[in-house]
């Protein structure tokens, strides 16, 4: 299957429905049972989504990053089925209603499917610490700071990339073993001189930097790209897109780097 079409299916889709799955459930206590049989199907699909082989992409590489998806979107329908109850216990800092029963129905699907996708809780009751917030003064301003993000992230991703394959190279060249053929028929293989096995262990360490930093780049240019776009058609503020990664000087612990 297409990875494309497969995230839709069982990644997307399942957390697409738990928005209108609250904003038509009634909010008794009598009727929670239907939070578990929903949180069941979606567990049922995942399972299916990773264990059927015939769902697997043609590219190797990218079937990790798909179940890692998948197991993402089961823990978080198990969050917000199971372990809270989001009409109750979430508010947004724009709210002004006592319950969201007063809310039209439509009003009432984007108002949870805000609160399922905000993992972060952006200007939320729920929203993690460690956020760096950055004040800025109008939209104008934010749109340039974005786009001069963007631009210095994709440096960095194409710096990155080629230090990446560049030390790839490198270490293949370094790695290649001495292989000798005995008239016997066995392959005799000479492992690589200690220096080279250091040499190999120091370009290891700088292509899983360079890989780190790549993804870093990648993702923070993409957030600010969507954030341009959201804050100039005025579908949200500037203060709802802090940073995505939070300050280096804070990267002794991943909860505090990653906000």
């Amino acid at each position: 299957m297409h990875p494309a079409k497969f995230y839709l299916i069982f990644v997307l889709l399942p957390q697409l429905l738990i928005a209108p799955f609250f904003a038509f459930r009634p909010e008794r206590s009598n009727f929670r049972w239907t939070n578990y049989t929903f949180f069941t199907f979606i567990t049922l699909l995942s399972l299916f989504a990773i264990l059927d082989p015939h769902l697997k992409s043609e590219i190797p590489d990218i079937d990790p990053v798909l179940g890692t998806a998948v197991g993402g979107s089961l823990f978080n329908a198990l969050h917000m089925l199971l372990l809270v109850d989001p009409l109750t216990d979430y508010r947004h800092t724009t709210d002004v209603f006592d319950s969201t029963k007063e809310l039209p129905w439509w009003k009432r699907i984007y108002w949870a499917a805000c609160a399922n996708f905000a993992i972060r809780g952006i200007d939320w009751n729920f929203q993690v610490p460690h956020i760096v917030t950055q004040k800025h003064r109008n939209r104008p301003t934010f749109v340039f700071y974005a786009l001069s993000r963007t631009l210095i992230f994709f440096i960095l991703s194409d710096v990155a990339q080629y230090l990446g394959s560049k030390f790839r190279s490198e270490d293949s060249a370094l790695g290649k073993s001495k292989v000798g053929i005995i008239p016997s028929g066995f392959i005799v293989i000479h492992a690589p001189l200690q220096l080279s096995s250091l040499t190999q262990l120091t370009f290891q360490i700088i292509r899983t930097i360079c890989w780190g930093m790549e993804d870093f780049a990648n993702l923070s240019r993409l957030y600010y790209c969507i954030a341009i776009i959201s804050v100039s058609g005025h579908l949200s503020s500037p203060d709802e897109w802090p940073p995505l990664f939070g300050s280096w000087s804070e990267a002794y612990c991943l909860r505090n780097f990653w906000g």
